[in-house]
Formats: structure tokens, sequence, C-alpha cells
């Protein structure tokens, strides 16, 4: 049986091996300009623009 702190610890190395995995696709040349893709992450681009909508709403 692993300890938590052993969970832990592999928990936080898969996720930095995730950001740096990203990091690397998003310097990549096939990579759109920006900080996400709204063709490959639309629930993060829908949120953004309904956030842009209320805002813009609110002045």
């Amino acid at each position: 049986m692993q300890c938590a702190g052993a969970l832990l610890d592999r928990v936080e190395r898969e996720d930095e091996a995730i950001v740096e995995n990203v990091q690397k696709g998003i310097s990549s040349r096939l990579y759109g300009k920006g900080r996400y893709s709204p063709k490959m992450e639309k629930g993060v681009h829908h949120f953004h623009t309904l956030i842009s909508d209320f805002l813009q709403s609110a002045t």
C-alpha cells in the first residue's frame, strides 16, 4: 500500500509532464496563435464568449 505522499508526488509528476507537453505543442508551428484554439477547445471559447457578451451588456 502506498502512502498519500507518494501518490501526491506521482500525480504532481504526471501534471508536470502534461504541462511540459502542452508547452511544446503551443510552440509547434502547427498550433494556431493565441492562448487556446477555439476549434479544439470549444467549451473554453464558448465560456469566454459568454463572459465577453455579459461584460459588454453590463456597460
